[in-house]
């Protein structure tokens, strides 16, 4: 079972489904306006943690800009799910399409000890 460990997780900017199906769990995380090389999927300890980030837009549009209304968020944006340390890297692949990154866990019944923090590609 997947569970979520932030406490603020129903303010999150990252809104998030769950879903089991034969065996594997599909993780969805609404990551709008955000490219897949922004985005970072790591496994540690049992943890699957997501980490964005978005860099603010009047370092890109220059000085002259003012903003009226401002209700996007910039810099780090972070969340983490305990997946259980059964799942190795290779168990999880990742896809970033149309602004939603989809996390497929496959289950494994072998313990891994001692297993260090592992990237997981994004396609």
């Amino acid at each position: 079972m997947i569970t979520t460990v932030d406490s603020n997780f129903l303010h999150s900017n990252m809104k998030t489904d769950i879903k089991e199906k034969d065996g594997q769990y599909m993780i969805e995380i609404e990551l709008p306006g955000y490219k897949k090389e922004d985005i970072e999927a790591s496994l540690e300890n049992g943890y699957l943690t997501i980490t964005a980030h978005r860099v603010p837009e009047l370092e890109q549009l220059g000085k002259e800009t003012h903003y009226l209304l401002r209700e996007r968020s910039t810099g780090d944006i972070r969340r983490s799910f305990q997946i259980g340390e059964d799942i190795k890297q290779t168990d999880i692949t990742a896809a970033l399409k149309d602004g939603v990154l989809i996390v497929i866990i496959a289950s494994h019944e072998d313990k891994v000890e001692g297993e260090r923090r592992k990237l997981i590609p994004i396609h």
